[in-house]
């Protein structure tokens, strides 16, 4: 049992020097991270032969340095053989053969660059093409580098799903005689008839909740609708993920025991359904990550091995960085490994023999998710949910119910509708309770400060982590754990309530500009030109502040720039509509603005703002919009 036990663990180790030599080489060219990792190598794998007491360490570092030199090699012959092609590619035409996905407005090709060999996604316009999921195709197009604009980084976006080209004009579609890819197709219809079927039958939010819990299409959701779910610590439902598999596979095997299933052919019929399940949903990491650790966890059982969290943990996240290195920085592959191994591994060893009760061990797992994803949600949130501990616990088992309805509906060809009936009836009582609960100023907070709350989620990460090293001493480690979860959640609280400096952020577009003025508890945005471009990076911002107004004002001919923003805020605070017509407020314009259809003037601590088409000026110095080459901010004192 015991070398079983070092062999088992010998994997992990591989995979935490794999991903670190991923990380290294984001640092640090290629050929240094392999050098360093040599070193490190050949001296603890020749130590590791004849000094005994000492040969367990040495033995795990030459693995995590071998894996380090394998993850580097790796990352230099795809920036050599893949990327740097496809990139020479942008500027030109190619013609490109594979098998479609389409969405409502969109259609994706994956398939082989005929100039160069090489696989690849590109994403094209589907106007006038009538393509289904999964046809085989060839798509002519010109085609460049996804662009960085200065809200949105689309390249650094796009690579960490292996896609470094984009469609830059009108593409000739022909569609090939026989497609390839039927069962991939017959998913993404299903799928497609799925999400058609329940808005048709629930047209309302119920409806929309359902599609966005079951195949993460979260385009009927209102504003209002994903915020109150989100400040309610339950986002993670609209990104289908490892709660979707565990709740489904869950659903799956209580229905095979109450058939008498014989233990080898649940295994089967669980590994086929992880993997439909990970077609079906699109094949995120999140997803690919819990699809293939519960079917080694299944495998398992077809060869009577033992299971193991960690090993089924890192053979995933090599697996889906093999292909694609750039994987690992995607932020649903860092929440997504993080939480599986809180959950499987972190979360156990802290409660090991100490805890015994059911619920406390459930309170302890969900605590310890939210420690260790803390930082990242802290990194790359513009609001963080204070009470998704408790949320969690109480909502997730009614969100359960209500996900098994609605994948049985699903499996029933969408004929049984008292079954999406009484899903909708769960999905309308799970948004009523978000609603609830995140009418609450209490229940949420803003990321103004964020070094400092990443500062605090380290800290309570870091406790959660020594916790789980500890070995006896129950009383300290229970104390310690809820004490660190206690300070996660009233240092955010604290840190969203501290003063904020009041200030003005100019976000230049092609057109235009955009204004955020933040005052006190409101914000007032002036968006001239920059049409609804910037509505999504000053919706962040606006967050971030957790304002209780809001007030937008476009020019009169910027209808489109104002529907787009409304759009945005609502549901970030009490959105008010001072726009037209004619300039006039129709419902409780801001008390420190003045608007006249063309131009916005505003007074913040006698500071005078007067904005226009063309620039601003602020205490009688002009600033002229296309000056502007990054994001600014002036502090207003």
């Amino acid at each position: 049992m015991e070398r079983s036990r070092t062999v088992k663990r010998k994997l992990f180790c591989a995979a935490v020097g794999w991903l670190s030599g991923i990380a290294f080489c984001a640092l640090a060219p290629f050929q240094y991270v392999i050098i360093a990792a040599a070193g490190i190598f050949f001296p603890a794998a020749a130590f590791s032969l004849f000094k005994k007491p000492y040969r367990p360490p040495l033995a795990a570092a030459a693995i995590v340095s071998a894996a380090v030199m394998l993850s580097a090699a790796r990352v230099g012959w795809y920036e050599k053989h893949i990327v740097a092609p496809l990139k020479e590619c942008s500027g030109s035409e190619i013609v490109m053969r594979g098998i479609t996905d389409v969405s409502d407005k969109s259609f994706t090709l994956r398939g082989r660059v005929q100039s160069n060999g090489i696989m690849t996604t590109v994403t094209f316009d589907r106007s006038g093409c009538d393509i289904a999921c999964g046809d085989s195709a060839e798509v002519i197009c010109e085609v460049s580098t996804p662009q960085k604009t200065l809200t949105f980084d689309s390249e650094e976006y796009d690579r960490t799903s292996g896609v470094f080209l984009e469609c830059s004009g009108v593409p000739a579609v022909r569609l090939l005689n026989k497609p390839r890819a039927p069962i991939i197709g017959a998913f993404k219809r299903l799928r497609d008839y799925s999400i058609g079927n329940i808005r048709q039958r629930l047209p309302d939010q119920d409806g929309a909740f359902l599609t966005a819990i079951l195949c993460s299409d979260k385009s009927a959701l209102t504003a209002e609708s994903s915020s109150a779910v989100y400040r309610s610590g339950l986002g993670h439902l609209f990104a289908v993920s490892g709660t979707h598999v565990v709740i489904l596979c869950s659903f799956i095997g209580i229905f095979l025991d109450l058939l008498f299933c014989p233990s080898r052919v649940r295994s089967v019929v669980m590994i086929l359904f992880c993997v439909s399940f990970m077609v079906f949903s699109g094949c995120s990491p999140s997803v690919v990550r819990a699809g293939l650790m519960m079917s080694l966890y299944e495998a398992g059982g077809l060869f009577n091995r033992q299971n193991d969290s960690p090993t089924a943990l890192g053979l995933a996240a090599i697996l889906i960085t093999a292909r694609c290195p750039y994987a690992m920085f995607s932020l649903s592959f860092m929440l997504s490994f993080t939480a599986a191994f809180a959950i499987g591994s972190a979360a156990p060893a802290i409660c090991r023999r100490r805890i015994s009760d059911p619920t406390a061990r459930k309170a302890a797992a969900v605590m310890t998710v939210n420690a260790l994803t803390a930082p990242i949600c802290a990194w790359r949130f513009s609001e963080l949910s204070l009470i998704a501990a408790a949320s969690n616990l109480v909502m997730i088992p009614l969100c359960s119910v209500c996900l098994w309805l609605c994948f049985l509906y699903m499996l029933t060809g969408c004929t049984l509708t008292p079954l999406l009936a009484a899903a909708g009836l769960a999905a309308r009582v799970i948004l009523k309770i978000c609603t609830m609960i995140s009418a609450s100023r209490l229940s949420f907070a803003g990321t103004y400060f964020r070094p400092q709350m990443i500062y605090v989620a380290v800290i309570a990460a870091v406790v959660f982590a020594v916790c789980a090293l500890i070995r006896g001493r129950r009383k300290t480690v229970i104390l310690a754990v809820v004490s660190a979860y206690a300070l996660l959640m009233a240092g955010w609280f604290v840190c969203d309530r501290l003063p904020k400096s009041d200030s003005l952020t100019v976000y230049p577009s092609k057109y235009g500009y955009t204004a955020v003025v933040e005052r006190g508890s409101e914000v007032l945005i002036f968006d001239s030109g920059g049409f609804y471009s910037n509505a999504y990076a000053a919706a962040r911002l606006t967050e971030r502040r957790h304002p209780e107004r809001v007030f937008v004002y476009t020019p009169k001919d910027n209808e489109k720039a104002y529907t787009r923003y409304r759009e945005v805020m609502s549901g970030i605070s009490d959105f008010c509509c001072p726009a037209r017509p004619e300039g006039i407020n129709r419902s409780g314009g801001c008390d420190f603005a003045k608007f006249n259809d063309r131009d916005l003037t505003a007074t913040v601590h006698g500071s005078r703002l007067i904005f226009d088409k063309k620039g601003f000026t602020l205490d009688g110095r002009r600033y002229e919009y296309h000056k502007f080459s990054d994001i600014s901010t002036f502090y207003l004192k």
